[in-house]
């Protein structure tokens, strides 16, 4: 069994669940494809309070939050995934096609990283297998940005 596959299975006997949060389809279908090589357990939604629903339902492991949504944008989703009861159990990575994103503000959200978009299918799946592999002193000390 590869590295991968045990970190997936290895989460209560269940698969690493991702949600993908951004409000155009084609994005978040592509994102889709590009996770499907992995056993993930792949969930979508197209604004931030569907994504605040997702996540305090079905907890997900990792969440893909874009920062521009229709009704609330990704750092006050951010913000409230943190002040929720699950809020430190999901693992927050910004996106962007924004050229202007703050890091600052991205930290302050409370997210665990930021990644431009576009984004290729190798650097975001070893990217989501860092951000699993990683625990929350090793987050602190170093978060995760985008590939060079």
């Amino acid at each position: 069994m590869s590295q991968a596959s045990a970190m997936t299975v290895s989460r209560a006997s269940r698969p690493v669940t991702i949600l993908i949060v951004d409000d155009d389809a084609s994005l978040r279908m592509l994102f889709r494809l590009m996770l499907r090589a992995e056993p993930y357990h792949v969930l979508e939604a197209d604004s931030g309070e569907q994504a605040l629903g997702i996540a305090a339902d079905d907890r997900p492991d990792v969440i893909l939050l874009d920062v521009m949504l229709p009704d609330i944008n990704g750092f006050e989703v951010c913000r409230r995934l943190r002040q929720s009861p699950s809020g430190s159990s999901h693992k927050v990575i910004m996106i962007s096609a924004l050229a202007n994103v703050n890091r600052a503000q991205v930290a302050e959200a409370g997210a665990d990283g930021f990644w431009p978009k576009p984004i290729s299918i190798q650097d975001m799946r070893s990217g989501i297998q860092r951000l699993l592999s990683l625990d929350a002193a090793s987050f602190a000390a170093a978060p995760l940005t985008a590939p060079a």
